[in-house]
């Protein structure tokens, strides 16, 4: 998966419909896992493209779309354990009283300061920054 692509918009939709009657497996499991744990978004992804737009959820501005790939993201960084520190800071938010969900947000908000910061200034991402910011989130 690339990283936003419009065409994963209508792809999550898809996804969002078929994980209520089929079993999904690989990449498009794990994003119908993401969604199960965001019900509150269950009402965007029927909406294709309109899902990638900003919506109010719970008195917060919130994109599905890109939380979603958000948390892909994340999640895979975890698993793969690359870079390492990543899955280092969500064990030990946790350990520190985070539960998974929290803990993974925490992360996926640093990222997302960081990945857009990049983008808005033109730049690449700086995994050096990332790692380092891994090491000052605390629970």
């Amino acid at each position: 998966m690339r990283l936003f692509d419009p065409s994963d918009q209508w792809r999550f939709s898809r996804i969002a419909e078929k994980r209520k009657t089929e079993k999904l497996e690989g990449e498009d499991s794990r994003i119908a896992e993401i969604m199960d744990a965001h019900p509150e978004l269950d009402p965007f992804w029927v909406m294709g493209e309109g899902s990638a737009s900003p919506q109010e959820v719970n008195g917060q501005i919130v994109n599905p779309f890109v939380h979603v790939t958000l948390h892909l993201i994340v999640q895979n960084q975890i698993d793969r354990e690359y870079p390492p520190d990543v899955k280092k800071t969500f064990l030990r938010l946790v350990e520190q009283g985070e539960t998974e969900h929290e803990a993974l947000h925490r992360i996926i908000g640093l990222y997302a300061d960081l990945y857009f910061r990049a983008v808005r200034r033109g730049q690449s991402f700086d995994e050096s920054e990332y790692t380092l910011a891994l090491g000052f989130l605390t629970a």
